[in-house]
């Protein structure tokens, strides 16, 4: 279902599609489709049919009023697609084909086992536009809650996981969905191992502002589910991630009590519930901590729900039994995924249903209660933080010590690092205690790259809590000798000295971690702090001079992100566009660094027109935004009544649209401020 709500005018379009939403087209985000059985002239003819070369069409799934959903074969890979192809009437409907065009750029974007991936997307002789989509053959989790009713709380919180692991992949890619509902999350496989594929990106929001959203979806309009909207986005407001979180939260209310939170014959009234209502209680037999976790999800404010898909993670393994693995499991940290350690605050015991017993969640990072190492380790740090505490307020009392004065901090300071170098060879201290992002040695989340060699373990545990801030153990870092010191443990230096706006000894400590291996310059963590760095001009000229001289490829596109993001022209604008601009940083540019820069570069249509291959082939979102800008504006103020096109030869053929389609699926490198980086904006 999509409705529009236009509240200037109090105006509602409620367009309601085919009863199997999977195969439906009779609106424009559409979702790849799932088995099913229809029939109609106009797309009956394209049975048997070889369209664009390659795709032999071998059965109608779905028709509706804007185009069709076809399962069709590749005919060189032999490999079966989900084809879905307009109407070409609809070609005279702008929003109808941008939302089928940002279906393919968001599906395309995402490379993830629980996304349906779109593989192809173009116009047909006759006009037609296709998209071309990962074939998913399964049951939508509605058709699920309609035939058994309320799940199992193991099933339900495995479902969840699984749609929050994609959810993940899709908000570090600057993808909102914006539509998620159990008709868009299809089911592999049966009760006993429920394989998980979020469907239909037609609405998504493509970054913080994609320029691609028309009229209808900017403020004062709204677009989705009512059932599944989350109150900010029912206002018309703008939403960002945790619109999406807060309509998991929706779904797994329903899952678990086999309907939806908020429900109304009208949807003007659904709308305001969402924005105005608190949700009825779960059943007394969902767990407490489970309940907790669904009514932070379902805040009002946006603030008191997760932070991130990754913090919904860990909340929500933490609540699996022991020895329950999920599907996503072991494929997590090889699609970008990372479980999150950061606990927000959820809503008050006395803003939820009285009926509802409440807990304390505790997030996954947290070692478990009862455990007598962790509350070993919990103590020692424990008393590592008072004596830390103590020396800030002894700090400036001096006592004699054997003729010298000496301040009582700094015995305090040698106290701390006393106790903390004792932890490291103490072996029985979780990980979990430290409240690390990263709960298995050095993971993606602070590099992408393993050391050089195996580290101690007990030096890992002090690795792990410099990271996460912990004054005592940087403490004890800076004990150790240069020369001992592995690219790992340079490397936890970098972010923790970083983390104190320390540049310059933070990029010392980057640059010994990069001489000792090379691959661990495009470490995401730390680029992304060094961008935020980047907003103070005296941290941002030692910061650009180094990614200009140390960094590969990667330095050239943060030489970029700093000069094109922003209109300002200042300083740190001016030295990143000149350090970009240079021959050394020329000679590293990647091939869709190279497009970019001479598409800002190209002066006139031929120019332009060159340009248009090489984009196809290797350009990204730093090109699309600038080819869809010559694409839709066609009349730029040129000839005698300042009308005319300025750019006619480029408006001839698909060679424009191929590049603007191509380039909008790659993702261009993106430097984002981790969560523990953000008091750094």
């Amino acid at each position: 279902m999509l409705v529009a709500v236009g509240s200037r005018h109090g105006t509602i379009d409620d367009t309601q599609g085919d009863r199997n939403n999977a195969a439906s087209v009779d609106e424009p985000a559409n979702s790849p489709p799932v088995e099913g059985t229809h029939s109609a002239p106009w797309a009956a003819k394209w049975v048997g049919e070889i369209v664009a070369d390659r795709y032999r069409i071998d059965r109608l799934i779905g028709e509706g009023a804007m185009g069709a959903v076809f399962r069709a074969e590749h005919i060189h890979m032999q490999k079966l697609v989900a084809l879905k192809v307009l109407h070409r009437e609809t070609n005279a409907n702008p929003e109808v084909v941008k939302r089928f065009e940002r279906e393919a750029i968001a599906a395309g974007r995402i490379v993830h086992p629980h996304v349906a991936t779109a593989q192809d997307f173009g116009q047909l002789a006759d006009g037609s536009f296709y998209l071309v989509l990962e074939y998913v053959a399964g049951r939508s989790v509605r058709d699920l809650l309609e035939e058994e009713g309320a799940l199992p709380v193991q099933r339900s919180i495995l479902i969840a996981e699984q749609v929050a692991t994609a959810l993940a992949a899709a908000h570090q890619s600057g993808i909102v969905h914006r539509d998620l509902k159990p008709e868009n999350v299809m089911l592999l496989g049966d009760s006993d191992g429920d394989f998980v594929k979020v469907l239909d990106f037609g609405l998504a929001k493509l970054g913080q502002d994609d320029g691609t959203d028309t009229k209808l979806t900017k403020m004062g309009a709204v677009y989705g589910t009512p059932q599944y909207m989350a109150p900010e986005q029912a206002s018309g407001s703008e939403v960002d991630h945790r619109a999406d979180l807060y309509a998991l939260g929706v779904m797994l209310y329903e899952m678990l009590k086999g309907e939806p939170p908020f429900q109304a014959e009208q949807m003007v009234a659904l709308l305001v519930k969402h924005m105005t209502e608190e949700p009825p209680p779960l059943p007394p037999s969902i767990p407490p901590e489970l309940a907790d976790l669904v009514f932070s999800l379902l805040a009002k404010q946006v603030d008191q729900r997760p932070p991130s898909a990754d913090a919904l993670l860990s909340a929500l393994r933490a609540l699996l039994p022991p020895g329950v693995e999920s599907p996503s499991r072991p494929s997590l940290a090889s699609f970008g995924g990372r479980p999150g350690s950061m606990p927000w605050a959820p809503p008050p015991s006395s803003a939820r249903p009285a009926s509802q017993a409440a807990a304390t969640l505790v997030p996954a990072s947290e070692p478990a209660p009862g455990g007598a190492a962790a509350s070993a380790a919990k103590a020692l740090l424990a008393r590592g933080a008072v004596v830390g505490q103590q020396a800030l307020v002894l700090a400036r009392r001096p006592v004699n010590l054997r003729g010298r004065n000496v301040p009582v901090g700094a015995l305090a300071g040698a106290l701390v690092a006393v106790l903390v170098l004792g932890w490291m060879l103490w072996p029985s201290s979780p990980k979990a205690a430290l409240g690390s992002e990263q709960a298995a040695g050095t993971s993606h989340a602070d590099s992408s790259h393993a050391p050089e060699g195996p580290v101690d373990p007990a030096l890992q545990k002090v690795l792990d809590a410099a990271r996460t801030g912990s004054d005592s153990a940087l403490y004890a870092l800076e004990q150790r000798k240069d020369d001992e010191r592995t690219a790992s443990e340079w490397l936890a230096l970098a972010q923790a000295r970083l983390m104190r706006r320390n540049v310059d000894k933070g990029l010392e400590a980057f640059g010994a971690a990069i001489a000792a291996d090379a691959r661990l310059g495009d470490d995401e963590v730390i680029l992304g702090a060094l961008r935020a760095l980047t907003k103070e001009e005296k941290d941002a000229t030692p910061i650009l001079h180094f990614v200009a001289e140390r960094l590969g490829a990667v330095g050239a596109d943060f030489l970029f992100h700093v000069w094109a993001k922003t209109s300002a022209k200042n300083g740190t604008t001016t030295l990143a566009y000149e350090l970009l601009d240079s021959r050394a940083v020329r000679a590293k540019r990647s091939e869709a660094l190279r497009v970019a820069m001479a598409l800002r570069e190209a002066k006139d249509c031929s120019d332009f027109a060159a340009l248009m291959p090489d984009i196809e082939k290797y350009g990204d979102q730093r090109s699309y935004s600038k080819v869809r800008d010559l694409e839709l504006d066609k009349t730029r103020g040129c000839g005698a009544t300042k009308k005319d096109d300025c750019y006619p030869c480029l408006h001839e053929g698909t060679a424009l649209r191929d590049a603007m389609t191509q380039s909008g699926m790659r993702a261009a490198p993106q430097f984002e401020l981790g969560r523990r980086f953000r008091f750094l904006r």
